[in-house]
């Protein structure tokens, strides 16, 4: 049987262990969505010991926007800060996703 701190692997992607990070909001984006460098520094922290980090639910539009100081990725402008966050995760050795989100009918 498996170990938690065993790799583990998934259609291609060799995680280094079984230990995921759940999507949580943090608040730290700025209130237009955009990645700060608390937000990085929050995930690089985190995914050093991590297998796998799932970043917390991010809008696509304005309109499913739910809190404030979330992460967006509804614009073209926010790009450069996602990819700081991504490229800053990976340096740890760990993958990182995003969890997209719409509030639908809440908002």
């Amino acid at each position: 049987m498996a170990g938690l701190l065993d790799p583990l692997k998934v259609k291609g992607l060799t995680l280094k262990n079984r230990i995921v990070m759940s999507p949580m909001h943090t608040g730290f984006a700025t209130t237009e969505g955009a990645v700060t460098e608390n937000l990085v520094t929050h995930y690089v922290r985190r995914s050093k010991a991590l297998g796998l980090l799932i970043v917390e639910h991010s809008y696509v539009s304005l309109e499913g926007k739910l809190s404030e100081r979330q992460v967006g990725i509804y614009d073209d402008s926010l790009v450069s800060g996602l990819e700081k966050l991504s490229s800053s995760v990976h340096a740890t050795g760990t993958p990182i996703v995003i969890q997209i989100n719409h509030a639908g009918r809440v908002v």
